[in-house]
């Protein structure tokens, strides 16, 4: 019974990316393996970011609500992503993909001597090395306006960003919602991170 519950977990992984684990499409059933964020910390709920294998570019990718916004480069013979960052002294591992007509994924083991993995798409939409605490994509500094270090694009500028220039001004504060009923909002507005904002609001 064990390892039919291992086997679930592998099958239909959530946040967390483990050494043995695939990413991509079974071809024979058409199974995708994939990670989804939570919605926030403590909230479980799918979140708006998700981690993929697109097997004809050999990329990671990250999407925020399906719009691809940070790309893993390509994997260097010595197993490592041109834009996944390590610190050989606590991350020891190798990356591979397997390509057949049954299957594209990629995968990863810890080398020999390393610490056990545990990659981790957070709710803000960053891939973190949970063990050591490292972001390892630095996707946080995705903004949809620059390609440094796997960023994407965006197609097109926001009418907001037309309106009011090239300038974004991050501010704290806080405010009383005016009707907590009132769901025209998108569920993922809330609780997420300084650049998702500057995303969703730029």
């Amino acid at each position: 019974m064990n390892r039919v519950f291992l086997r679930q977990s592998f099958d239909y992984p959530i946040d967390t990316f483990l050494p043995g684990m695939k990413l991509g499409v079974n071809h024979r059933n058409g199974h995708i393996w994939s990670l989804s964020s939570w919605l926030g910390i403590f909230i479980p709920a799918p979140g708006p970011f998700t981690l993929d294998w697109d097997p004809n570019q050999g990329h990671l990718k990250l999407r925020r609500k399906g719009v691809i916004f940070w790309t893993s480069g390509v994997l260097k013979s010595d197993g490592r992503f041109e834009y996944i960052l390590s610190d050989d002294s606590m991350m020891k591992y190798r990356f591979s993909f397997v390509s057949n007509e049954n299957e594209d994924y990629v995968t990863y083991t810890a080398a020999e001597g390393g610490s056990p993995q545990e990659l981790v798409l957070y709710p803000f939409g960053s891939l973190y090395e949970y063990r050591v605490q490292l972001d390892v994509a630095q996707a946080e500094k995705c903004d949809g306006y620059n390609t440094e270090g796997g960023c994407v694009k965006k197609d097109r500028p926001s009418e907001c960003m037309k309106e009011f220039g090239g300038e974004f001004e991050l501010k704290n504060g806080s405010f009383e919602p005016s009707n907590i009923t009132n769901t025209s909002r998108d569920p993922y507005w809330f609780g997420s991170s300084n650049t998702d904002c500057k995303a969703t609001c730029w």
